[in-house]
């Protein structure tokens, strides 16, 4: 129902959500409780505020009707699969997009127990059972996702509006191919495990900022002075 919208006092106050304190089966004519049995606040994205506003707008409701009188409207059928089209998406049903702002928040590294609130589970082990697979980076859960962000305003389902934006990681290819800086060098016929203990070789794998301090002055170090320090690497006179 329209009251049970909190709107904040602007698109930037992160108080904004929204009240779910019941629930209504298909073709039933009254609410009943909730699956938990408990009511729940579930954060309002900065677009669902506006496009529930641009609604009032239009209708100018009182704070008891229901926001969706008849969820079985052709008229909603008909505009529901009009936009699941044009989003090359046919098929996808209202649950789909339950699933889909769980999935991609854990994915994006947003605590379970933060999801698990917001779908309105009993527990976090009844999230853990449907979304599991989605924590860390959609199946590699050894890796830790560092949470984007939030900007001033923001709440996590705005995160939502940025997936194109924001790619899990940039780096490609197989992570257990051996990595360029172990890889032989070309010419000199030198091993991977050769180039890793001479410590002047070594430090060529690194840039002024990175360079370690020892490996800096080893390579900085002139070629008397190396000879001094070492007489038997020392050419013959």
């Amino acid at each position: 129902r329209w009251r049970h919208i909190a709107w904040g006092a602007d698109e930037d106050d992160r108080r904004r959500h929204l009240i779910i304190e019941a629930s209504r089966s298909r073709g039933a004519t009254q609410d009943g409780t909730t699956k938990s049995g408990r009511m729940r606040r579930v954060g309002l994205s900065r677009r669902l505020r506006q496009a529930l506003g641009d609604l009032y707008i239009s209708r100018r409701p009182t704070s008891e009707e229901l926001i969706f009188p008849d969820l079985s409207d052709p008229l909603l059928r008909t505009a529901w699969t009009r936009i699941t089209r044009r989003a090359d998406l046919p098929g996808i049903r209202w649950k789909d997009l339950r699933d889909t702002f769980a999935s991609h928040l854990l994915t994006l590294g947003i605590p379970i127990q933060w999801v698990s609130r917001q779908l309105g589970h009993a527990g976090v082990s009844v999230s853990e059972t449907h979304y599991a697979r989605y924590i860390g980076q959609a199946g590699d859960e050894f890796l830790y996702v560092e949470p984007p962000r939030l900007k001033t305003g923001e709440v996590p389902a705005d995160l939502l509006a940025h997936l194109e934006k924001s790619p899990q990681s940039p780096h490609k290819g197989d992570p257990y191919s051996l990595p360029e800086f172990l890889q032989p060098r070309e010419g000199r016929g030198e091993s991977p495990s050769e180039a890793i203990a001479s410590p002047v070789a070594a430090s060529e794998h690194y840039t002024e900022a990175e360079r370690p301090a020892g490996s800096a002055a080893a390579a900085a170090r002139p070629a008397k002075a190396r000879a001094r320090a070492n007489p038997a690497a020392a050419p013959a006179a």
